[in-house]
Parts: structure tokens; sequence; C-alpha cells
């Protein structure tokens, strides 16, 4: 996937790479509940409209840099879905390990 980065945070073991993507972002009446609680001065700034911000974990030597065009490869067998309306998991049946 490719992306621009828009900021990075080095946390030793990982580098977090926070960029924006051309899907709307992901309401969730917790949270839209949480931003109507928030004072205009502690409210984040919103991303662009139509955009939804993402961050991504890499390994600590990656070289990547704010304002760096990326390639972001999605391993989807660690995608996590939610139902909106009760927060569960949506998709996930036990391990036979778990079991």
């Amino acid at each position: 996937m490719p992306v621009t980065v828009g900021v990075t945070e080095a946390l030793g073991s990982e580098i977090h790479v926070v960029f924006e993507i051309d899907a709307p972002p992901v309401v969730n009446k917790d949270t839209a509940a949480l931003a109507a609680d928030q004072s205009e001065e502690e409210t984040a700034i919103p991303a662009a409209a139509g955009k939804s911000t993402w961050i991504a974990r890499v390994s600590p030597r990656t070289r990547v840099r704010p304002g760096d065009d990326f390639e972001l490869g999605v391993d989807t067998g660690n995608l996590h879905f939610f139902d909106p309306e009760s927060g569960l998991t949506i998709g996930r049946t036990p391990s036979a390990s778990s079991n």
C-alpha cells in the first residue's frame, strides 16, 4: 500500500508510522461520545475530509522519515474487526490450541 508518511515515532523496539488513506474515518458510538464530551481545546485536529488516519508498526531498522513516500505491506492475518454496535469481535474463532 503506497502511503506518504506524516509522522514517525521511534519507540525502541518499533517505529510507529502515521499516515492518511483515502477512506472515510470509522465512527463508533463510544468514540463519538468521547469527542462530544471534550472541550474545543481538548479535541484533536480532524483528518482531511474523506481521509482516515492510520498507524503502522515497522521495524526499528526502517529508514522512514516524515514526508517520505513509503510502501507498506498489510499482514491480513493480523487484522481485527469489531461490530460497531456491540464492540464484539467479528469473524474470529478460538484456535485449536486454546481448547
